[in-house]
């Protein structure tokens, strides 16, 4: 099955080889790197799982205190997606994972389009695609790939089926 490489995935790419990032991958560690922050937050809106914010000049990934640590990782991934990706055009906006752009003025706009992207961007981050073809020939096991790249059965379980190997 050939694969089709869009920008979220050659940007991810560039950023697990600029960082000689090995699974499973630190998406913290890449944030430091990045210059970007991440903190635990309680947000007064429950929908909200995650930020990205420019805060005095840095930018600054929330994460939401009561989710557990893989689903943590993935917001974590997902946010420096919208960094990586979207922050350009939105030097003094926010993004957020379930009202998927929230303007700092209170104004909320979508834009499913960034949300896939970010989505994307954080799938090979933390599953690079490679990695797991190499891993599903031995493991096919979606728990135990879950377990191998320390992500949750949900997003293993996507990723193997967006890559045709289920």
């Amino acid at each position: 099955m050939a694969t089709v490489v869009n920008r979220p995935i050659e940007e991810a790419r560039k950023l697990l080889q600029k960082t000689r990032a090995r699974t499973p991958v630190n998406p913290v560690a890449m944030a430091h790197e990045l210059g970007v922050t991440v903190k635990v937050a309680t947000f007064a809106d429950p929908r909200i799982v995650g930020a990205l914010l420019p805060q005095e000049g840095e930018w600054t990934v929330f994460i939401r205190s009561s989710d557990n640590p893989r689903r943590q990782r993935f917001t974590v991934a997902h946010e420096l997606g919208h960094y990586v990706l979207h922050r350009d055009g939105h030097p003094e906006g926010m993004f957020d994972d379930d009202l998927n752009f929230l303007r700092t003025d209170g104004n909320i706009a979508g834009d499913k389009e960034q949300e896939k992207e970010a989505n994307l961007f954080a799938a090979e981050l933390l599953m690079p695609e490679n990695a797991v073809r190499t891993a599903y020939e031995s493991v096919k096991d979606i728990s135990a790939l879950a377990r191998l790249f320390a992500v949750s059965q949900e997003a293993m379980g996507y990723r193997v089926l967006n890559l045709g190997l289920r």
